[in-house]
């Protein structure tokens, strides 16, 4: 399928983004083609290269805009319960892991302007004392910690716990990823 005729540059790099988006909520990062990228958006594949470079620093822009919509919903007040629930922070995950087992860099994949990315930074580097392109890595670090207690924390929690204490191991590490990420301030 060709490009759109009037579509500008941008209007068709939203639109790959878009399908790029939609696609991962419906399925995993290895099993999307560029074609299916393309198809979905209504034009040409190579496109992607063109725009993008590669399937990976497409699907970063859409790793990006899955944390505007989680910053969104947390800046809303979304417990985080329901939080967890949504679609959107599966992929996220999902999609974060994916990212980086293809080679991209953890400072590449947590885009400066994000939002809650910028906010962590920050925070990182008030705890750490250290530059704000230092404190980066160090607030990837912590966001890839989450990350993966997110995808693996039920098996954290039964190794943890056996089968009776889960919600006592859930809190205590959700606890510890609370001081980090508040200066090593005690939660209400």
């Amino acid at each position: 399928m060709t490009e759109r005729r009037g579509r500008s540059r941008e209007g068709t790099e939203e639109a790959l983004r878009e399908a790029g988006y939609r696609l991962i909520l419906e399925r995993g990062y290895e099993s999307i083609s560029t074609r299916d990228v393309a198809d979905h958006a209504g034009c040409n594949h190579g496109l992607i290269t063109q725009y993008f470079g590669t399937k990976a620093t497409l699907f970063t822009k859409v790793l990006h805009r899955l944390a505007d919509e989680i910053g969104r919903a947390i800046a809303a007040g979304t417990p985080i319960p329901e939080l967890n629930r949504l679609p959107i922070m599966n992929a996220y995950w999902r999609l974060l892991a994916s990212l980086l087992s293809a080679g991209i860099s953890p400072v590449e994949a947590l885009a400066s302007g994000t939002p809650t990315v910028e906010a962590m930074v920050q925070r990182a580097s008030a705890i750490t004392g250290r530059s704000f392109e230092d404190s980066r890595g160090f607030a990837a670090s912590i966001i890839l910690m989450i990350g993966g207690f997110h995808i693996f924390g039920p098996v954290f929690e039964q190794e943890l716990t056996g089968p009776d204490g889960t919600e006592d191991a859930t809190r205590t590490l959700q606890q510890a990823a609370w001081l980090i990420l508040n200066g090593l301030t005690k939660p209400d």
